[in-house]
């Protein structure tokens, strides 16, 4: 059994030396969510550095749109994250403030606090104000700063990309078996959806 991941809400919360780290909202911890953070953790061993997600309070759709579009509660992706052997979860709180930043500030006032050796992102990674800061904007980024940068490949099951926002589609034409395939976990899982 992993130990449980350790939750901050604040990046200055937390003191690393260096780390290895993954960004996004991962609802629901979805097959190519783990796929990816399978990868990080393999970054973990080469750097012999903590894993570290960074994730969103609220979901940025849902503070631009005032809209619930998160599936799975925080706490919930916090035990999926676990299950994989994550070492921290860093819940930063989306307001004003954040979404204002942009992608070069988000990089230099927010990501370079946790001295991360390697960063690991979907190739649908957006960050900065109005997310004009691209999976591209950080490879570059990380390449002048000295940190490995890996983009992951899309997942796809059947022929469509595996995606949060097919999940929720799923779940609103109560598509279970799908669903289930997406998520990797079985359907008694989904009491978890908020």
């Amino acid at each position: 059994m992993s130990k449980p991941v350790k939750i901050f809400s604040k990046l200055d919360d937390i003191d690393f030396t260096s780390c290895v780290l993954s960004i996004g909202n991962f609802d629901g911890v979805h097959i190519a969510h783990q796929a990816l953070l399978k990868k990080l953790l393999t970054k973990k061993k080469e750097y012999k550095s903590p894993s570290v997600v960074v994730s969103f309070e609220p979901h940025p759709v849902e503070f631009f749109t005032k809209k619930k579009i998160r599936l799975f509660s925080s706490k919930y992706m916090a035990s999926q994250l676990t299950k994989i052997g994550i070492d921290y979860l860093i819940l930063l709180k989306f307001d004003q403030e954040l979404a204002s930043l942009s992608a070069k500030d988000f990089l230099e006032k927010k990501l370079q606090i946790l001295r991360p050796k390697a960063i690991v992102v979907g190739t649908d990674f957006c960050f900065g104000n109005m997310a004009l800061g691209t999976a591209d904007t950080l490879k570059a980024w990380s390449l002048s700063n000295g940190v490995d940068c890996y983009i992951f490949p899309d997942v796809y099951l059947g022929n469509s990309k595996v995606s949060s926002s097919r999940i929720r589609n799923c779940y609103e034409k109560n598509k279970l078996k799908e669903l289930e395939d997406l998520l990797g976990r079985p359907a008694t899982e989904l009491k978890n959806i908020k």
